[in-house]
């Protein structure tokens, strides 16, 4: 049976912000407000005023809360992924604030053998490094952008990095894969919390063509084949894509 109580949902932004990472699932949520979930969004960072890495700026961030109560998630949008990310001294604090905050989740959760741990963190795209970073990921499945594989399971060897899921969830915590993945695992609450026929409908309106699961692979095979850049064969594709129902004299 999906959840009908209110589900309060903070999203911590860092130096260098996706503005995709936040607005997809951003843009879900509210409009699974407007439909009549019980949703409350909070915006909160350790920097007042940042901006974007696509140059658009955030005024009025608010401070993440001492504590955070049962049936909240906290959605860490991606930052531009460079060799110093994370390491500004607003997003160290973000990670100590994280970590205090699933310490305490989970400690709740373990004094009571009946209670679930109801806080769920979620990393989207490069916030899985956030996230690797922190510590909480040791031992746990995860997964990220797919073109960071490699330098980031060699500097994080503890954490089970799966490349070929959209998302990934692992106890309390899920990370997801590249930007647009963030709207497909925000379906996917929606429908935990607030049933099917609601995720449906956003995704409707939302105008998504098709909604995908988190087993369903980074890389699609309509993107795979594609990987050349010989025109001649890009157009002769284009070709048989148009017409495929139609007999080949």
């Amino acid at each position: 049976m999906p959840n009908t109580a209110e589900l309060t949902v903070y999203f911590l932004l860092n130096k260098g912000v996706h503005v995709l990472d936040l607005a997809g699932p951003m843009q879900a949520l509210h409009e699974a407000s407007k439909r009549g979930a019980k949703v409350d969004l909070h915006y909160i960072g350790f920097e007042a005023c940042l901006t974007s890495h696509q140059g658009l700026q955030f005024a009025n961030v608010d401070k993440p809360p001492e504590t955070v109560a049962n049936n909240s998630i906290i959605m860490v949008a991606a930052s531009h992924y460079s060799e110093a990310i994370y390491t500004d001294p607003a997003s160290l604090q973000s990670i100590t604030w994280l970590n205090r905050i699933n310490t305490n989740a989970n400690t709740d959760a373990n004094a009571n053998a009946d209670a679930n741990n109801n806080i769920l963190i979620v990393g989207i795209c490069t916030s899985s490094i956030l996230l690797a970073k922190s510590g909480m990921l040791n031992g746990k499945r995860c997964t990220t952008h797919h073109s960071l594989r490699g330098g980031i399971e060699r500097q994080y060897p503890k954490v089970q990095f799966e490349w070929d899921k959209l998302f990934v969830e692992d106890g309390n915590i899920i990370t997801s894969a590249e930007v647009t993945a963030g709207l497909d695992l925000t379906l996917h609450l929606i429908e935990r919390f607030f049933g099917y026929a609601l995720s449906l409908a956003i995704a409707r309106d939302l105008v998504v063509y098709r909604r995908r699961m988190g087993n369903d692979a980074q890389l699609s095979v309509h993107v795979q084949y594609r990987n050349h850049v010989h025109p001649l064969v890009h157009d002769l594709q284009d070709y048989i894509q148009a017409n495929f129902q139609n007999k080949m004299n």
